[in-house]
């Protein structure tokens, strides 16, 4: 037995991830290729910081590792990335602030956008 089966539980398929998102502190994507994640991205939209294999559109996704980390695609490279985010709390919560600032700045934008759009629909 080793510290993973302590802390780590395999829950399966679920039709809803969202509530599990939730619950996480950390996302993890083990992929050897992909085209492009949206489950990364939607990750990132819950607040979670990502670690993930380095695979297309992963840095674009992670803003250049300001939302999480990437790491080589080994089995190793993974390990040790899991390692150091569980084992330092700072670097998780460095990397949520940085999620929540650019979450914050979509909304302000999104809002002016909307508000303009509005202005002009009224004339």
């Amino acid at each position: 037995m080793n510290d993973l089966e302590v802390g780590l539980k395999m829950l399966g398929y679920h039709k809803n991830p969202y509530p599990f998102y939730r619950k996480a502190d950390l996302y993890v994507c083990s992929s050897y290729f992909e085209g492009y994640s949206t489950s990364c991205v939607e990750a990132i939209y819950f607040g979670l910081p990502v670690l993930t294999t380095r695979c297309a559109g992963m840095d674009e996704i992670l803003n250049s590792g300001k939302f999480g980390m990437i790491v080589d695609n080994t089995t190793d490279a993974l390990c040790n990335g899991l390692e150091c985010i569980l084992s330092n709390r700072s670097l998780i919560e460095k990397y949520k602030g940085n999620i929540l600032k650019i979450i914050e700045w979509s909304i302000r934008w999104m809002s002016i956008i909307i508000c303009l759009t509005l202005k002009e629909r009224i004339k």
